[in-house]
């Protein structure tokens, strides 16, 4: 018999494994993830719900994507699509997919594990900005330390931690050395989910000024971490992007910047800061 190709092997594995749990469903996580599982639905007649989360939502690249246009048959034979917000949903609708097959399911926190505090001090230390995320284009991390600049330049006192690492990491630390940010960025690097949550608690106002890359890279819905953020009572600096303004309430819990525009987002840090 000809060789199996990987693909055909994994699929394999999962359908036995599916079998012998007497699965009643099959849940992918990401668009493409549910496309693979399209021959396990096949294969054993399972319902398929599939959770887009933003990546999957990018136009395709036909050259560096050798699956093809998979949303269009995936949306077709999938039985149930998941997403967090009105923005993603309507995002999902115009890539093709059927409004009936589309459900909000919102992210939930476990919010008796995270206290939330009746009064932060801060006497006798500066006030702490927070960034958490991945490095890369979206998370807008660049347009936070722009922001940053001015505010030193206009002789602002604070701090602003920034967790994460990733793809950016050199291009985000030169930015702050060429401008000589020392005394108010500090880079804390990874953290696992216990030191960041440590790190929110100490912190007075969450930064996550998130935008579309340049490949159509996006939230979808909206980053967990403002979730988390204003769980622990941290208002919320960000922008109108995908379901960040569904997920805060602008003008209460957060101030919100069009995207890429770091001028706004110093006015509303600084609006914060006094």
């Amino acid at each position: 018999t000809r060789k199996q190709t990987w693909a055909e092997v994994n699929a394999y594995w999962c359908r036995r494994v599916l079998e012998e749990q007497r699965a009643q469903l099959v849940h992918a996580h990401y668009g493409y993830t549910g496309y693979h599982a399209l021959a396990i639905r096949k294969a054993l007649g399972l319902p398929l719900v599939t959770t887009f989360y933003g990546a999957d939502t990018a136009p395709i690249d036909a050259e560096s994507c050798s699956l093809g246009d998979y949303r269009a048959r995936l949306f077709a034979e999938g039985d149930l699509f998941l997403v967090e917000g009105p923005a993603m949903k309507q995002r999902l609708a115009e890539l093709g997919c059927p409004r009936d097959k589309i459900q909000i399911q919102r992210i939930a926190l476990r919010l008796n594990e995270m206290p939330f505090p009746t009064k932060r001090q801060l006497a006798g230390r500066k006030p702490v900005f927070l960034f958490a995320g991945r490095f890369v284009e979206k998370k807008g991390v660049i347009y936070a330390l722009e922001a940053v600049r001015q505010l030193a330049g206009a002789g602002h006192q604070f701090e602003f931690r920034i967790i994460g690492d990733g793809p950016l990491n050199g291009d985000l630390r030169r930015f702050a050395d060429e401008q000589q940010l020392h005394s108010h960025v500090r880079f804390l690097g990874f953290l696992n989910h216990p030191q960041y949550l440590e790190e929110l608690q100490s912190a007075d106002i969450f930064v996550h000024p998130s935008v579309v890359a340049a490949d159509g890279d996006s939230e979808g819905g909206a980053p967990t971490s403002i979730l988390e953020a204003q769980a622990y009572g941290l208002p919320i600096v960000a922008t109108t992007h995908a379901d960040i303004p569904n997920v805060t309430a602008p003008g209460h819990s957060a101030l919100l910047a069009p995207e890429r525009d770091s001028r706004t987002l110093a006015e509303n840090m600084a609006l914060l800061l006094e």
